[in-house]
């Protein structure tokens, strides 16, 4: 179990931004029908890892693990460069979690439809990180 608060305002940011979910391996960033974002397990109804607050404070339930922290640490400091890169090793999309199958979109850990829907075209390469 981890105790304390968090700050994770560029993640919150990011996701109200592009108004997407991050699928980020064994967690993801969503938000709520109420409009809140949390961090859950990306198997519905398998686990509730905390809430993000205003300015991008984040409480962790009891389930948290420095895993799902150290995840959300690596995206606010590298953004969609550590999302891509999360993407790679997965082999899922980094936005709608879907199997990536094409050789461009399993190298930048994006498909060309969430590509476009977040505004980047790049591919990332193993060389950028």
């Amino acid at each position: 179990m981890l105790a304390g608060k968090y700050m994770f305002p560029a993640v919150l940011n990011l996701c109200r931004d592009k108004n997407i979910k991050l699928y980020l391996g064994p967690c993801k960033v969503v938000a709520t029908q109420a409009g809140k974002w949390c961090l859950v397990s990306p198997v519905f109804g398998a686990g509730y890892y905390g809430t993000f607050h205003g300015g991008g404070l984040f409480l962790p339930t009891r389930a948290c693990t420095q895993e799902h922290i150290d995840l959300l640490m690596q995206v606010e400091t590298d953004g969609l460069a550590a999302v891509a890169k999360i993407g790679l090793a997965t082999g899922c999309c980094c936005i709608c979690g879907r199997t990536l199958t094409a050789e461009q979109s399993i190298a930048g850990g994006i498909g060309p439809i969430c590509a476009d829907k977040v505004g980047w075209h790049a591919t990332v390469s193993d060389e950028e990180f």
